[in-house]
């Protein structure tokens, strides 16, 4: 869940389009994603 945030304030865009930001942060690194969630 850290990495989600910190990958959130990452790109400093306008928060009308926060869904595209969460998507292409969860898309962009999946294995580490996958591998804290599992750790």
């Amino acid at each position: 869940m850290v990495s989600g945030q910190l990958l959130v304030p990452d790109p400093p865009g306008p928060p009308d389009t926060p869904d595209v930001s969460h998507r292409i942060s969860i898309r962009a690194p999946p294995s580490i994603s996958v591998s804290f969630l599992f750790f």
